[in-house]
Parts: structure tokens; sequence; C-alpha cells
């Protein structure tokens, strides 16, 4: 053993050491890879659960319309990104809020509502003026 340790310059006993840990090594390996494989595949269930209700959701006889993001800008105004399922147009389209498109008939949708929470607003504010005994806003 001798003529062992002078030609790789390591004793049997190191030699062992260095196996021993290369073994640790890869089974630290082999438990991570099976950790990392158990939580791929938890992802891709979790996936498949979240596509599937958002399928049901979106085929719902139910009509919904959903906001997904929103923001503003100093020159392009208010910036509004908008899901909603084909049971809301067909709702809207019933209700007389027609378009060429889905999205120009959730346009129009919108414009209604906007305009008729100016005319609430406008409503309330004549509402208070009469409260207070105010005939216009110069007084």
């Amino acid at each position: 053993m001798e003529w062992l340790k002078n030609l790789f310059g390591t004793s049997k006993e190191a030699l062992n050491e260095q196996v021993k840990d290369i073994n640790e090594k890869v089974t630290l390996v082999l438990k991570e890879n099976a950790d990392l494989k158990e939580q791929k595949e938890k992802l891709a269930k979790d996936l498949d659960d979240l596509l599937k209700k958002d399928e049901t959701k979106r085929n719902s006889d139910t009509p919904w319309i959903e906001i997904l993001s929103d923001g503003y800008d100093e020159k392009k105004g208010i910036s509004i990104s908008l899901d909603w399922n084909q049971a809301f147009i067909d709702y809207l389209t019933v209700n007389g809020i027609t378009g060429s498109t889905d999205e120009e008939v959730v346009r129009k949708y919108l414009a209604f509502l906007y305009d008729d929470l100016i005319a609430k607003f406008q409503q309330e504010e004549i509402n208070a003026k009469e409260r207070k005994g105010k005939i216009s806003d110069f007084e």
C-alpha cells in the first residue's frame, strides 16, 4: 500500500474519507433533487387547479368583470386592464349596450357608469345646497 500512497500522495484512510465525503454530497444532492421534484409536482398541480378554476369561471353563466390592473399617467390619463366573461357581454347586449367588439361594449358600459356617477355627484351637490338653503354657488 505504500506504493499507492507514493503514487497518489494520499493514504488509504484519506482516500476512504474523500469517498465518504463524496457519497455524503451525492446523498444530499439526491435528496435536494427529490425535494425539488416534489415542489415542481405541487406547483404543477396548483397551476392546473388555477387553470381549471379560471376556465370554470370564464365559462360561467354568471356575468362578471374584473379589474386586473389600473394606473394613472399624466400624459395618457387613467389606464385600466379588465377581464370579463362572455356572459357579461351577453348581459350588456341584452340590456341595450352594444358594439362591434367586446372591448367596445365594455368601453360603452364604463362610459355609462362614469356618466351615472357624475350625475349622482351633481345631484348630491344640489341636495347639499338645498339643505344649506343655497340656490347657487354665488351666495
